[in-house]
């Protein structure tokens, strides 16, 4: 989805997996289809935690911004919204928060929802757009450890989806009354928001989140399996989660991102690494396939010898899905972090070349379009400030 605190998030049009309308350039001109938008950075440290579009002139993008002459913690909300031109600031209250957006999704431009963590790490956070302002609405309650251990709480989400106004699902992870730490789901029915039952074991975290139907949901992350960790989908089915199996190619896996054409055409996106020990190995894409059965890997492309991974995916067809991340450039006496954008034409993953700005790492962690639109919206983050890319066909 560069990472920070919970940062391996993945967007839906409404979050983690996102449904797209692309026309695709050919081969030859892939590579000038994408460019960066311009994106105001107000405070002296500036985070873009997703983007969502409504329409193809309607694209939003929400984080945080944080500066010395903010009042109380130094934080408030940034909101930002398209002109056709470039992204400017959306008048508001500004509201204070200490807070990381790592999700983001909408049912409309007055009904937006940003999911992440605050407290530094120990406490989850969900605000709600009412298309004037930013309010903070209470998660489900948490028991949390007994003073002393709630010191080393690691609980936030890390992506949001939004099917209605009345069913959104959040994902990410929580520490537990037991002091366990393993996959957190909450759910909001249109008045509250409610914690669910959620397989996964100890050391689980769930990445992204999409909504098929009420009936039919899906998430992904990953979970302490064997040596190393393995890959984790778990699906809903109107009354209960439940572990669906899915392959592992090395020891250490992950899954980041899901999107989904149909309910029998599904795409998770993320990564995979032999060891972290060894000094050689590196981190590798991983894509994998539901066809309705079965979860099966798909071969995709990597950039170099450096790390490579997968932080979110968009799908809306069978020939038309993206996929976004980043590689690690180590051709240079330093590494480089740079884009990685791969597309599936309906038979394979190609890399579509995408910019870097500036001169340090860049990196993608969400995807967005309209429906209709012909337009492809990333965003991420740069060492030049706050960072969304679109493609155009």
């Amino acid at each position: 989805m560069g990472r920070g605190t919970w940062s391996r998030r993945a967007l839906v049009v409404v979050t983690t997996a996102v449904m797209l309308c692309v026309a695709l350039a050919a081969p030859g001109r892939a590579a000038a289809g994408w460019s960066v938008v311009p994106t105001p950075n107000p405070g002296t440290s500036n985070l873009i935690g997703g983007v969502v579009a409504f329409s193809p002139t309607e694209i939003w993008a929400v984080g945080q911004t944080s500066s010395s002459t903010y009042s109380g913690c130094h934080g408030r909300t940034l909101t930002l919204r398209y002109n056709g031109t470039a992204f400017v600031e959306v008048p508001n209250g500004q509201t204070p928060i200490c807070a990381a957006i790592n999700g983001v999704a909408g049912a409309s431009t007055s009904d937006i929802w940003a999911v992440g963590s605050t407290n530094n790490g120990r406490d989850t956070h969900i605000r709600r757009w009412n298309g004037i302002d930013w309010s903070v609405v209470p998660g489900a309650t948490i028991t949390v450890p007994p003073s002393g251990g709630r010191q080393q709480r690691t609980t936030g989400f890390n992506a949001v989806t939004v099917r209605s106004a009345t069913d959104v699902w959040a994902v990410g992870r929580a520490q537990y009354s037991d002091f366990s730490r393993r996959a957190l789901v909450e759910h909001w029915n249109g008045s509250s928001w409610s914690l669910l039952s959620v397989p996964g074991g100890w050391g689980s975290v769930l990445d992204s989140v999409v909504a098929v139907a009420a009936d039919n949901a899906w998430t992904v992350g990953h979970t302490t399996g064997g040596t190393g960790s393995v890959t984790l989908v778990e699906h809903w089915n109107g009354t209960s989660w439940s572990v669906v199996p899915s392959p592992n190619v090395n020891v250490l896996n992950a899954l980041h991102g899901i999107a989904a054409v149909s309910s029998t055409n599904l795409w998770a996106v993320g990564d995979a690494t032999k060891s972290t020990t060894d000094g050689v190995s590196t981190m590798r894409t991983v894509i994998e396939h539901w066809n309705g059965t079965s979860w099966s890997v798909v071969p995709s492309p990597n950039v170099g010898t450096g790390n490579n991974s997968l932080a979110a995916v968009a799908a809306l067809s069978a020939n038309d899905v993206w996929a976004v991340g980043y590689y690690d450039d180590v051709t240079g006496s330093i590494p480089i972090r740079r884009t990685l954008t791969l597309h599936w034409n309906g038979s394979g993953w190609t890399r579509v070349v995408s910019p870097n700005p500036g001169t340090g790492d860049n990196w993608l962690t969400g995807l967005a379009t309209a429906a209709g639109a012909t337009t492809v919206w990333a965003n991420g983050i740069s060492a030049a400030g706050t960072l969304v890319e679109k493609f155009s066909g």
